[in-house]
This record gives structure tokens, sequence and C-alpha cells, in this order.
């Protein structure tokens, strides 16, 4: 059997300061103006890493027996 995981931006403790996130965080922390695109209509989600690694090993474990 073969399982598809389809992984959405991942954010962690080891996240680049580059990512929107990050960004985002630390503009609102220095009380700076966030830029928005596509007249802020653009949505996007993440997830923490230990959700996609928890998700993984269920899949493994599911997969074995």
């Amino acid at each position: 059997m073969k399982i598809a995981i389809g992984l959405k931006p991942i954010i962690g403790p080891w996240g680049w300061p580059n990512m929107a996130l990050y960004k985002f965080v630390k503009k609102i922390d220095d009380y700076q103006k966030i830029d928005l695109f596509n007249c802020g209509d653009y949505i996007r989600d993440f997830t923490y890493i230990d959700d996609i690694v928890e998700g993984i090993l269920k899949q493994i474990q599911i997969n074995v027996q």
C-alpha cells in the first residue's frame, strides 16, 4: 500500500528567520507595519513540525500492521 502525505509549510524551533510567519511576529513585536499582498486576500496555513512527525509515525504504524 502506498500513502501520499501532502506537507504544508512547516514551522518549528529550527525555522528560517526569513519565513513569513517569523517576519510577521517580529514586525508585530516591533510595532512595525506588516506588508500584505493580494489585497490581504492571500490565505496560508502552517503546520508545526511535531504534528507532522506524529502523523508520519502513525501512518507508518498503520501500514506495518
